[in-house]
């Protein structure tokens, strides 16, 4: 397995004062940005969102374009994935696999948004805090449909649970992931066929996070009626002209058995009401199945930049941080 090694740097924590700066600029950011989105300035957004964002160090451990799969018809360029790893000698540590999101069509492991690396900081922010993370990219619609894509996130856990121990990682994994992401890891610790097709069982599994997840219950009609953009749900999620069922078949609720691993679902008070909507569904399906979900919803951030509070300290990688650490010590 090739692979390119960098090297340890000590990680600091900010101090009161920065982290007051921080959000200062942030205030102004949310303002100008929001002027700046009205006219359509997304390039002086982008810069915008470098300015706030504050990359961490290195990761003590970065391993790159690991290929999790290389039989007959695997992708060179999609079916690979980055490793964030604590210092050889910390292990073991809990393992996260994070899945990028992007509707289904876009974004991959190495997304760059101006000068800013959005899944690499993430998992550099968490390889310094003690915990490994591998992000997978897969492949994208319209070249394969969602079962597909789904297959493919379940090679990368299956990958990195066959690897886990010579990494460093210890105990089941924690999944992972932003919007479509998040339903993607959903599905992967929800799904038995899917689980079964590659080796994996519900106790493969510590926990699974949602940022901003979407498309858990696609037959709830109120989520339809708030701002639920039905058309691009259709061309997403349904599978050919026969696909009838698409909406059950798609939807994660009825995925929910009698073990499950514990959910954290985090979603912005910003967000669409379809996505809050979706979240609060899936979230009392869990409940009344007499499992563990815990709902947070926070203030000041968008749909696209909850996964940058992910890379810095700030609540929702706080939370994050802690729910793996508790669910990694149940495991």
């Amino acid at each position: 397995m090739e692979a390119r090694l960098m090297n340890a740097h000590s990680v600091h924590e900010p101090n009161r004062k920065a982290l007051t700066r921080r959000a200062r600029r942030l205030c102004v950011y949310a303002l100008v940005a929001a002027a700046l989105a009205l006219a359509g300035c997304s390039t002086v957004v982008r810069v915008g969102m470098e300015l706030i964002h504050e990359a961490p160090p290195p990761a003590p451990r970065t391993i790159e374009d690991v290929a999790y799969w290389e039989g007959e018809g695997a992708d060179p360029e999609k079916h690979r994935l980055d490793l964030f790893l604590p210092h050889e000698g910390d292990g073991p540590f809990p393992m996260v696999v994070f899945i990028h999101g992007g509707s289904f069509s876009k974004g991959d492991k190495d997304l760059m948004v101006g000068e800013v690396e959005i899944y690499g900081d993430l998992g550099r922010y968490f390889a310094n805090r003690g915990v490994g993370v591998a992000v997978p990219s897969y492949r994208l619609q319209p070249g394969v449909q969602w079962h597909e894509q789904a297959a493919d996130v379940a090679r990368a856990v299956a990958w990195v649970k066959e690897h886990a121990e010579e990494l460093g990682a210890k105990g089941p994994l924690v999944l992972a992931g932003h919007s479509v992401g998040a339903w993607l890891a959903a599905r992967t610790s929800l799904d038995v066929p899917l689980r079964e097709s590659f080796g994996l069982t519900t106790d493969d599994f510590a926990g699974v996070v949602g940022i901003s997840g979407v498309g858990y219950d696609l037959l709830d009609e109120k989520t339809w009626a708030l701002d639920g953009d039905y058309e691009l749900s259709e061309r997403v999620y349904r599978r050919g002209e026969g696909d009838t069922d698409w909406q059950h078949v798609a939807s994660i609720v009825p995925l929910i058995g009698a073990e499950a691993p514990p959910f954290l679902l985090i979603y912005t008070r910003d967000e669409w009401k379809a996505l809050a909507r979706q979240n609060q569904l899936l979230h009392r399906a869990l409940l009344s199945a007499d499992l563990e979900s815990t709902l947070i919803r926070v203030r000041g951030s968008s749909h696209a930049r909850m996964v940058l509070r992910l890379s810095e300290p700030d609540i929702v990688s706080e939370t994050v941080e802690d729910f793996i650490a508790r669910v990694a010590a149940m495991r």
